[in-house]
């Protein structure tokens, strides 16, 4: 049954404790390259549009590239993609209904990566929030992804589609 209720038991409780359980939703498919192969060891992860709190799920694409996303609120819609080590696809939107699984292809463009260090005069920062959106020129916005510098001011993104992007540091703010 969907719908349990819980009478209460003690003379001091206000009423009845109600709640809804739901089957989880899914989202299942395979990452593909320009040639209809399965690229495998991409990290596909599925963001709930609706709500940003939640956290990114995420699961990797097997050695066939397919992958399988469990465990997700049914009735949403989710923006899901994959990046990795030499590819990206772009951003599809899906929506999951309750107890059910949304299939999906998506469809991995070769991509690069950006490293480099951040710092401030000649010291590294440490924690600085790098961003990158684009790229330029594509239909919608695409998130070219965040990275936390390291203790050394190190910064690294992957999967990045060829083009030109908006780049944002913020240093962290201290405690003085």
């Amino acid at each position: 049954r969907d719908l349990h209720s819980f009478p209460t038991r003690r003379s001091s409780d206000l009423g009845a404790l109600r709640f809804m359980l739901a089957p989880a939703g899914e989202i299942a498919g395979r990452v593909v390259d320009t040639n209809g192969r399965g690229v495998p060891a991409l990290t596909v992860s599925a963001n709930d549009i609706s709500d940003d709190a939640q956290p990114m799920t995420t699961a990797l694409s097997d050695s066939a590239g397919e992958f399988h996303i469990g465990a997700l609120n049914g009735n949403r819609s989710y923006r899901v993609l994959a990046r990795g080590a030499g590819f990206r696809s772009e951003a599809r939107i899906t929506t999951v209904g309750v107890g059910q699984s949304s299939e999906l292809v998506l469809h991995a463009q070769p991509a690069t990566s950006l490293a480099g260090v951040v710092r401030v005069g000649t010291e590294p920062c440490k924690g600085a929030r790098f961003s990158a959106q684009g790229p330029a020129g594509t239909a919608g916005v695409l998130d070219g992804g965040t990275s936390q510098s390291s203790a050394s001011g190190e910064i690294h993104l992957e999967g990045l589609l060829p083009g030109f992007y908006h780049v944002s540091i913020q240093r962290p703010r201290t405690l003085d």
